[in-house]
């Protein structure tokens, strides 16, 4: 199972101490650990946690490993602090590990997630290899949840997973970004949203969402997260860039416990609306082709209709004519310009009725035995004039309104009274009591209250 050097104290963790997995997993799972451990003692890095042997005892299997009280570095930040100017250069060792960049790929073949991060008592950061961290998830109780890896992939490794060094420097930059804010470069709940964003979207700049961060700092993470690899800083600059920056960033660094909210901020409210905006657009463009080019016609002809000819010469019993038989044929326009009121659920009603029967018309399209089906219909209008005077006149509107339900055609005989007057020197209807009037308020089942049913 691995020798251990003599003379030397080294904890022991018990390597399924929550769930016991089928004895031929647990051999498996032994062997990639110990594959791991080989290649740790091996290539020797400061920044990886050194893991020394598996040992069996009673039947049981121990990590042996030479560092104490680890714990994972988000779960340490929601309890206690930790300098900026201390993570930087903790940081800085982990990138520097970069230049072993075989180790690394073995370790983390599919690149670096903030898992993997795990801090001591003495704040010293290292990196978990990733054989070890699925076996601490699966079978030790590890429940501390984290963004996903997809939340820290470079654009290029999305396209063609190949890690190379430029993939992951932006990988790593991605990981300081979220412990500098306890957020990722994008915060959206799919992940396949977030590999879009991630190839096509701007980051937003770190030092908005954390004001302490440098000016130096903000402009080293973002030129990192460049989503061009040749953008990128080479890992000399990295290096000697984070060792110069580091004393001149002098905050704290804590993570809100969970359920706790931080104070909104406008600037990213805003920028995160777009962000989903221009992301529906992107991913939905085609659809939304489609249906303006199956709509656009059932809207030019909703408004654009025969011109309104509601006009100084217009007669007040015209008027009247106008906006029934305007109703009646779902012409939205001339309905609107015989009146000087809202139209309210009316005009909704009209608009969906006209779309339906567009709908059906189309589908119908060739066969003319095809009946459609209206939604609503008025039929035998007939106007009577109740009263004239210099500036009003008042009608009364006798018709059949037929109303396609569920079930059947439901027809009442019905009245309105209405009143009109002269509006900027023009007649227009001011007032309508009856069933229109129930209509125009939504309320369908008034239309009962002023005429009589017939089924």
């Amino acid at each position: 199972m691995g020798r251990l050097p003599k003379n030397q104290e080294f904890k022991q963790e018990k390597l399924f101490s929550a769930a016991v997995p089928r004895s031929p997993v647990q051999l498996k799972l032994v062997r990639e650990i110990k594959s791991t451990i080989n290649i740790i003692q091996r290539n020797k890095s400061a920044k990886i946690i050194n893991y020394q042997a598996v040992k069996i005892e009673n039947g049981e299997y121990f990590l042996c490993l030479d560092q104490f009280n680890l714990k994972p570095l988000a779960q340490y930040l929601t309890t206690k602090k930790i300098n900026s100017q201390k993570l930087l250069l903790e940081f800085r060792q982990i990138f520097k590990t970069l230049t072993e960049l075989k180790l690394i790929k073995k370790l983390f073949p599919n690149g670096i997630k903030a898992d993997h991060f795990w801090i001591d008592a003495s704040e010293n950061i290292y990196l978990m290899p990733e054989s070890i961290l699925k076996v601490k998830k699966n079978y030790c109780g590890l429940n501390f949840k984290l963004p996903a890896a997809e939340y820290f992939r470079p654009p290029e490794i999305i396209s063609a997973p190949k890690w190379q060094l430029e993939a992951y420097l932006f990988n790593l930059a991605a990981i300081l970004y979220y412990f500098l804010t306890q957020t990722t470069i994008f915060t959206d709940q799919d992940k396949a949203k977030i590999l879009t964003k991630i190839q096509a979207e701007k980051i937003l700049k770190v030092q908005v969402l954390n004001q302490k961060i440098s000016s130096e700092l903000n402009n080293l993470i973002m030129k990192l997260l460049s989503k061009k690899e040749d953008q990128r800083p080479k890992l000399e600059t990295v290096l000697m860039s984070l060792e110069n920056i580091a004393p001149k960033n002098k905050f704290t660094v804590k993570f809100l416990a969970a359920g706790q909210k931080s104070k909104p901020n406008k600037l990213v409210q805003s920028k995160r609306r777009k962000e989903k905006i221009k992301l529906f657009f992107r991913q939905n463009w085609k659809i939304l082709v489609f249906f303006l080019l199956i709509s656009g016609g059932f809207i030019w002809g909703l408004f654009s209709g025969p011109p309104a000819v509601i006009k100084e010469t217009t007669t007040p019993v015209e008027v009247v004519n106008y906006f029934y038989q305007a109703v009646a044929n779902k012409n939205i326009s001339l309905a609107k310009a015989a009146v000087d009121f809202d139209l309210d659920q009316l005009e909704t009603l009209i608009a969906e009725s006209h779309v339906i029967e567009k709908m059906q018309s189309a589908y119908s399209s060739g066969d003319p035995k095809k009946e459609i089906k209206r939604v609503y219909q008025i039929k035998d209008l007939k106007i009577q004039k109740l009263s004239a005077a210099a500036k009003q006149y008042k009608f009364e509107v006798k018709y059949n309104f037929s109303y396609q339900n569920q079930n059947d055609n439901s027809i009442f005989h019905t009245k309105d009274q209405v009143l009109v007057k002269k509006v900027k020197g023009i007649w227009q209807i001011t007032k309508i009591d009856g069933n229109l009037k129930a209509l125009i308020a939504g309320n369908y089942s008034g239309r009962e209250k002023n005429g009589s049913k017939n089924n």
